[in-house]
């Protein structure tokens, strides 16, 4: 019975182990890079939930531009107007998201992606929240003009920016996460 020599078990050992260490490689980088996306997933629901207030945000004020003498009345000394009403749960809306943006635990290389969602939402939460919570007429009407639909524009932009920029990273196509619908 032929019996192979010491250095062939060895070699074979080796062969293995390194195998085993290159397969473990690839396995964890796929493994990561799965569980990254997974929260890239997250943070782009979470953006579109910001940019469907921000759609709200912009309707309002559309809607109190185009109003008549009387609208501008009823805006500013009922609290229970509609568009009063939109604004105040978009507020309470946007301090959710935004906190839950904040919150959220993330792979660090994704932290500046979901700060800036955070900051967006508590951008127009804190806009949105002054008229909400205005006593009279004069107070909503003056936290409406003082609306920064720019800034929020402008938070808006660098978030799709890094989430861009993490997209590519992690060869995420937005198109296969949004498409005129979450599809997560």
């Amino acid at each position: 019975m032929d019996t192979l020599p010491l250095w062939a078990y060895i070699a074979g050992g080796v062969v293995l182990v390194a195998l085993l260490g290159v397969g473990g490689f690839f396995l964890g980088k796929a493994l990561w890079k799965a569980f990254v996306r997974r929260y890239l997933m997250r943070l782009i629901g979470g953006r579109e939930g910001l940019l469907a207030g921000k759609r709200t945000l912009e309707r309002v004020l559309s809607d109190v531009s185009a109003a008549d003498v009387d609208g501008l009345v009823r805006f500013a000394s009922d609290p229970n107007d509609e568009d009063r009403k939109a604004l105040a749960d978009l507020s309470t809306n946007m301090q959710s998201l935004a906190d839950e943006m904040a919150l959220m635990p993330l792979p660090k290389r994704l932290w500046p992606a979901g700060e800036a969602l955070s900051d967006v939402g508590t951008l127009m939460f804190q806009q949105t929240r002054a008229v909400a919570v205005a006593q009279d007429g004069e107070a909503a009407l003056s936290a409406l003009l003082a609306l920064d639909v720019e800034a929020v524009q402008n938070a808006a932009d660098l978030a799709d920016e890094r989430l861009r920029i993490m997209g590519e990273r992690y060869d995420m196509e937005e198109a296969a996460v949004y498409g005129g619908g979450l599809y997560i």
